[in-house]
């Protein structure tokens, strides 16, 4: 059992050093590995110095506005919220790349995509949650990840099958 709350205070009054925010030295840490990287990457000369730049800074653009987004998602405590962010924007998001990775496409994969991945995590999200028990059942905290993976598990699946079947319908 943690000692620690939802809010990441300790039951004895000091912070949780896992959910606190980064500080700018926590950043430059992390910035210092990818420049690290990229210039091993260019006395090796691997060619990829330059990809490694660019992956690093846009991965750090894309958790930053990820952040702003689950900020209020994190702190509003509401279910209609959190599940509103998973079925409208976590599903939706995927069965678009569900759908844009087959080759040859048909009317309707977009909408068999949203209908596979929202049952598929429907589904094994009921029973996950019977199975972890978050309290409250909403926490965003732990069905917002939960549901990342899940839906991830699913995305693969759902990509697969449908350039299988597209592959085999269309030779």
């Amino acid at each position: 059992m943690s000692n620690f709350s939802s809010s990441g205070t300790a039951m004895d009054g000091q912070e949780d050093p896992v959910s606190g925010e980064i500080s700018p030295q926590g950043l430059l840490v992390a910035f210092l590995a990818i420049v690290a990287e990229a210039v091993a990457a260019r006395l090796l000369e691997l060619g990829v110095a330059d990809q490694l730049l660019i992956s690093g800074c846009r991965a750090f653009i894309q958790l930053s506005l990820l952040g702003v987004i689950l900020h209020p998602i994190f702190t509003a405590s509401n279910p209609g919220i959190v599940l509103g962010y998973i079925f409208g924007f976590m599903i939706l998001v995927s069965a678009y790349e569900a759908a844009a990775r087959p080759k040859v496409t048909y009317p309707g994969i977009f909408r068999n995509a949203v209908l596979s991945l929202g049952g598929s995590l429907l589904v094994a999200g009921v029973v996950l949650l019977i199975i972890v028990a978050p309290s409250p059942w909403y926490n965003a905290q732990y069905l917002i990840p939960l549901a990342g993976m899940l839906i991830n598990n699913s995305l693969s699946g759902v990509a697969l099958a449908l350039n299988e079947m597209i592959d085999h319908l269309t030779t």
